[in-house]
């Protein structure tokens, strides 16, 4: 068996903040995930260039994506669990590298990463040269396959159906109350219009609402969209999320280098998705009351209105 499994990667060079940003928008979906640590390698002239990532998550998300015969998280009271990811550079072209001796006990979650990853890039790519694939073994990508998740194998994750018995409450009769995330996404939707006036539904789970400002006179579009993640933390009642995305501009005005530092300053984090950064910040849906919803919807417009201002002002340098 081999130690890795690669995947050739549409890139120029590392392009690691491309890459990292990128990241982000991916665990956006994926409550209980972040990326905890960087590293480069120290490089002689003829090495290629590597960078090594460190994704933390918490139990709860690689046991939702465990299938049966995956290996056992072997530590019952370790709370977070760490995988790593690898971008290998040099002049083949550059690919995402999993070491699957390393990633042992968290690869069912790294491949729904690493699967979200690969198609946001290729969308955010016009052509993915075939030829970068020639030096790779397909036996490597046959090991990685042992881990492939189906759409439609919800084999441990949490769906509606499974939420019934933990999002019961009790009434003061003592008969069940029950939850309804679909019933508490419509109040938000009814609580932006009634804000903020009309709304665009783009369908089931997803409304663009429109925050404005008369002095100077301006409009930011916020999406407000359901999900349920891979995994949600804690209990069924928080299987339901809700993201709020708003634009901010396309990559060509901003380059990755300037984006990635700037997330240690921002309030809501900077992601790329496709050829454009957004801001995206998720929420449980049932920790979301309607004060707290508006509160971040504007607060979330206003800081992506003022980036795109400064970028538009040549305030931002584009390194």
């Amino acid at each position: 068996m081999n130690d890795f499994s690669m995947f050739p990667l549409p890139f120029e060079g590392l392009e690691l903040p491309r890459f990292l940003l990128t990241l982000d928008q991916t665990l956006a979906g994926m409550p209980g995930a972040r990326v905890t640590f960087v590293e480069l390698d120290a490089l002689l002239a003829d090495d290629p260039e590597i960078a090594g990532i460190e994704v933390t998550m918490h139990r709860s998300l690689v046991e939702a994506c465990r299938a049966p015969g995956d290996p056992e998280l072997p530590d019952d009271e370790e709370e977070f669990w760490s995988g790593e990811l690898s971008l290998v550079s040099d002049a083949d072209g550059t690919i995402l590298r999993v070491d699957l001796e390393r990633n042992v006990y968290v690869m069912p979650a790294v491949v729904r990463i690493v699967e979200d990853l690969l198609q946001r890039l290729g969308a955010s790519s016009e052509e993915v040269d075939e030829d970068d694939c020639d030096d790779v073994d397909e036996d490597e990508f046959d090991n990685f396959d042992e881990y492939d998740l189906d759409d439609d194998d919800d084999d441990g994750l949490l769906d509606e159906d499974d939420e019934d018995g933990d999002d019961a409450e009790e009434t003061e009769d003592g008969g069940v109350e029950e939850w309804d995330g679909a019933e508490a996404f419509e109040q938000l939707r009814g609580m932006a219009q009634n804000t903020f006036g009309e709304v665009n539904i783009e369908g089931e789970g997803s409304f663009v609402l429109q925050v404005s400002w008369e002095d100077p006179p301006m409009k930011k579009d916020v999406r407000v969209r359901s999900f349920v993640p891979v995994a949600a933390m804690g209990q069924g009642d928080q299987a339901s999320w809700v993201a709020l995305e708003c634009p901010v501009c396309p990559m060509s005005k901003l380059s990755t280098q300037v984006a990635v530092g700037l997330n240690a300053e921002l309030d809501f984090g900077l992601a790329l998705d496709g050829d454009a950064y957004t801001m995206t910040q998720s929420f449980a849906l049932r920790s979301l009351d309607g004060s707290f919803f508006v509160e971040m919807v504007i607060a979330l417009a206003e800081q992506a209105d003022m980036l795109n201002s400064a970028i538009e002002q040549g305030v931002l340098e584009n390194a």
